[in-house]
């Protein structure tokens, strides 16, 4: 659970190549998320975060969406949300995110296409 899929690490990177700004709201606890966060360079793709155990805050919590927002001016009409918990996706799209309920690295790809974010490399 802690090891990252390098099919989803090859989406976060084309995300930031392409100019986009990537930023992290998790619901980890502090052993978790200080042991991925020194073994991992992927969150070098990342302007910032909210972490929940720093914050006292869980998703799907209002609060910590909020947080997000407000710590890195995020307009969530402008954004996109993915998370792999239907109740987190929920909770974003009361606040005006667009959203991905994430399945596979295939499907986030798919759907990242359809969205104009990423662009297919077969047309």
């Amino acid at each position: 659970m802690l090891t990252p899929k390098e099919d989803v690490v090859e989406v976060l990177n084309e995300l930031k190549y392409s100019g986009y700004k990537l930023f992290y709201l998790s619901n980890f606890h502090l052993l978790a998320f200080e042991d991925v966060f020194k073994r991992y360079d992927f969150f070098s793709n990342f302007e910032g975060g909210i972490v929940s155990y720093k914050e006292k805050l869980m998703k799907p919590e209002k609060d910590i969406y909020e947080k997000l927002i407000n710590s890195y001016e995020i307009n969530p009409n402008e954004s996109i949300f993915i998370d792999d918990t239907k109740e987190n996706i929920e909770g974003a799209l009361k606040l005006g995110f667009q959203t991905i309920l994430f399945t596979t690295s295939l499907e986030l790809r798919e759907k990242l296409i359809r969205y104009n974010v990423l662009h297919n490399d077969f047309e």
